[in-house]
Parts: C-alpha cells; structure tokens; sequence
C-alpha cells in the first residue's frame, strides 16, 4: 500500500510539473530549502521543492527527482531565492539566480494592516495587486505584499518568507499619485520576514509623481514665463515681450552687469570706428551749403568741402551757373519823348518797343535829356503779341507808385512799391505812356533788366 501511495504520489507530481512547465505564464519551479539535492532523492522539512503560485506545494517526506520529467538535475548547492530552469541544449534542471527588477501596482508610505482592500497613494487595491510597503512600524513588514480579496495579505512568489536579496535591489511601481511611475531601491541585505527592510525611491521612470516645487526663473526683460499645472505634469510657456520703441538691449556701463532695455543713443563705445572694410559708427554732421562730404576719418568724424570744377564733369547750361550782381546779365530798353523844342504834352508819343529777352526789372531812369529841369511821371504798359493801349495793361497798376522825377533833370526807381509785376518775357510789346509833365522838352525813359 506504500508502494502505491508513493509511485501515485510521484505521478501526481510528475504531471503537475509537466503542466507548469508547459504553461506559458508560470516560471519554473523555485528552491527554497538549503539542502544538496541528490541523484536520487530531495530530504524532507525545510528542503522543499515549489513551484510560483502553488503549482506544487507541501513538505512530502520523500520525492523522486525522477518526477521532474524524468531528468536529472545539476549537482550542486542551490540558495534561497534560486530558480529552476529547464536547461533543453544539456537536456536537465539547472539552478539560476535571477536579475530582474520586480514591479509593484503601488507603494505604501504608512503602516499598513497588511490586510483587505485600502486605497493607497490614490489607487484602489484590489485581489492580485503588489504593494510595495517602505513605512511599516515593524520595518521587517517592509517589501513586496500581494493583496488578496479581502483577507490577510501574503507574500508574492518571488518574495516568500526566508528569500535572501542583497543590497540594491529595485523595485518599480507603476500607479499612485505620488509615486507611480517611479524606481525603489532596497539598502543593505535582508531577509523576508527576518530582517528589516528599507526602501527609498530613487526617481521616475519616465514621468508622473507630484512636482512641489517648479520655477520659470526669471527671463524678463526679454520674455515672460507662465507654468501650467505646476504641482502635477507642468507646462511652461515663454512670451517675447515687447519692447519700446527705437530702444536697444545690452549693457553699456562699461562694467559687467545685467542687460536691460535703453532708450537712449547707443553710446560710442558699442560703435566700432568705420575702416575701409568694416562699417563702423560715424557721427552725425550738420550740412554746409553748396558742401559735400568727402572723407570720413577713422573715428567715424566726417568732413566736408565746396567742389571743384576738377570735380564736376559734363556741360553746363546757363540756368546752373551759379550768379551774382557782377556776374549777372542785363539789357536796357530805352524809350526817347520829344515836341520839337516845345514842353512836352501827356499820353504816348513813339515810345513803344519790343522786349528783346525775357527778364525781371531792376530799374527804371527818367533824364531830362536838355537839361531843362522839371517834373515828370511815367506808366508802364506791356502786351504779348500785341500793342498795349490803355492802363489795363500797366505793370505799376492802380495802386503802385509810378517813376517820376520833380524839379530835377535825373530819376531812378528801383523800389517798385505794390507794382502789379515786374517781369518780361521775350517778344512782350512794351509802350511809356507819359502821364504828366512839367517843363521838360525832352524826356528819355530806360528799363533795365536783369535777364533770366
């Protein structure tokens, strides 16, 4: 009856490990006891072979390895904590220790009943999550706990009680508004549910947490900064000021200091002196008449000189030569008043003549041409293509002063006061009309114009 019992034992558990192995999601059994498997036999107590989440449990006072698929297993001293692996190229079990970095649904900052199912950092536990406590009374509670519906929490696979892990381990949890997303990492040595456990978090994973404390800086004058959602997932924002009109940005106290916005000239010293193949600044110069510039020192001062002829190319016509009282060209028109010896009477008597250029009336000369003195006033008529015969056609009109001589033998006027014009043109028909007169037998008027 042993006999059977043992072999349907064996069986059994042959099976079982067959379909644990051959299931896709469960890793290979773990060794946690710390005896020296044999060829033949694993001992009882503490020496147990199990595979994750109970695919084989208990404590069966004698197992055949031939059980494990009927393969043999490699000699040696497994530790707690070691995997099993199925070694297919050598075709038998071989014993491993695991790198991997375990990851928990969240992390619990205070002590915890290790039972039921609390919400924590945020999140509502529920059965199957991994809760990774780091503020337990008792710090040996501290690690890796699996919630499990509403009863006593337990000790996940790969955390059973016993399991030694050495200092450094990690540990990633993936939810909670304060640490999910983030790395924990395990210092110094322990021992599940014999040493203590301490655990810190060593940053995120790639974002997520609680920011407490996020600063723009200061940019200004050159932007302004605003954050959004500060203490969650910030958003900065930069916005280019504006800045006053004709103003410049830098610094020109001659000394190191913050840049700042200036209204004022930009000052010499930030203007680099002009050469003849760099720009550089040149100072401003007030314009001289009939000048221009032509040179400009290496200090940015420029100067300025007349032109000379030399300078001047080309042909000039007469309008762009330039005048003056000596330089300039007149005509004079001279009109004769004669009565064969008697006084002479008013009106026009032969004095109409043609203008022979264009021009402007400078000044008008009365003489008494026999040196008989007496008093005389003339009027000025002037018609284009056309005789002048009424004072509609008077340059002097109504009310400007007419050229007279009283008691005298000579006259000038070059005053014109409220004259109508004083101009000429070419071809114009000009007539003196004799508006009074005393004495004078002989008269002569003469026009002087200035042409143009």
């Amino acid at each position: 009856m042993r006999r059977f019992t043992a072999a349907l034992a064996a069986f059994l558990l042959s099976v079982v490990l067959m379909l644990s192995v051959a299931r896709a999601d469960v890793t290979p059994p773990e060794y946690l006891g710390t005896g020296t498997p044999t060829s033949s036999t694993i001992l009882a107590g503490n020496s147990v072979w199990t595979g994750f989440g109970g695919d084989i449990s208990g404590a069966p006072s004698l197992v055949s390895v031939i059980g494990l698929q009927g393969n043999t297993v490699r000699s040696g001293t497994p530790e707690g904590g070691d995997y099993w692996g199925w070694n297919g190229i050598l075709s038998r079990w071989d014993f491993y220790r695991p790198s991997y970095t375990p990851t928990a649904t969240v992390a619990a900052s205070t002590n915890q009943t290790l039972s039921g199912k609390p919400t924590i950092d945020g999140i509502g536990t529920s059965g199957g999550s991994i809760i990774l406590c780091f503020g337990q009374t008792n710090p040996i509670e501290n690690g890796l706990w699996q919630q499990n519906g509403t009863g006593a929490w337990t000790r996940p696979y790969y955390w059973y009680t016993g399991t030694a892990y050495s200092d450094g381990m990690l540990c990633f949890v993936k939810s909670g508004t304060t640490y999910g997303n983030q790395f924990f990492k395990m210092t110094g040595d322990t021992t599940v549910d014999t040493l203590s456990e301490t655990w810190a978090s060593i940053g995120g994973g790639g974002g997520g947490g609680t920011v407490t404390n996020f600063s723009a800086g200061n940019l200004s004058p050159l932007f302004t900064t605003s954050v959004a959602t500060s203490t969650t997932t910030p958003a900065l924002s930069f916005t280019l000021s504006s800045a006053a009109a004709n103003s410049w940005y830098g610094n020109a106290t001659g000394s190191s200091a913050a840049p700042s916005f200036n209204t004022s000239a930009l000052p010499a010293s930030l203007i680099p002196s002009p050469s003849a193949s760099t720009l550089g600044g040149v100072e401003s110069y007030a314009s001289v008449s009939h000048q221009w510039i032509n040179s400009i020192s290496t200090s940015g001062v420029p100067s300025s000189t007349q032109p000379a002829f030399s300078d001047i190319s080309g042909t000039a016509t007469t309008g762009q030569l330039p005048t003056s009282v000596n330089d300039a060209l007149y005509r004079a028109v001279a009109f004769q008043f004669g009565n064969g010896g008697a006084v002479l009477s008013t009106g026009v008597v032969n004095a109409t003549a043609i203008m022979p250029c264009s021009g402007t009336l400078t000044a008008v000369y009365l003489i008494s041409a026999d040196g008989t003195s007496g008093s005389a006033t003339v009027d000025i008529w002037r018609a284009n293509a056309g005789v002048p015969t009424s004072s509609t056609s008077s340059i002097v009109g109504g009310s400007g002063t007419k050229p007279s001589i009283s008691s005298t033998t000579y006259g000038k006027d070059t005053t014109f006061t409220s004259w109508t014009s004083t101009t000429f043109s070419t071809d114009d028909v000009v007539t003196i009309n004799l508006s009074s007169v005393t004495s004078i037998k002989y008269l002569t008027v003469e026009l002087v114009i200035q042409t143009s």
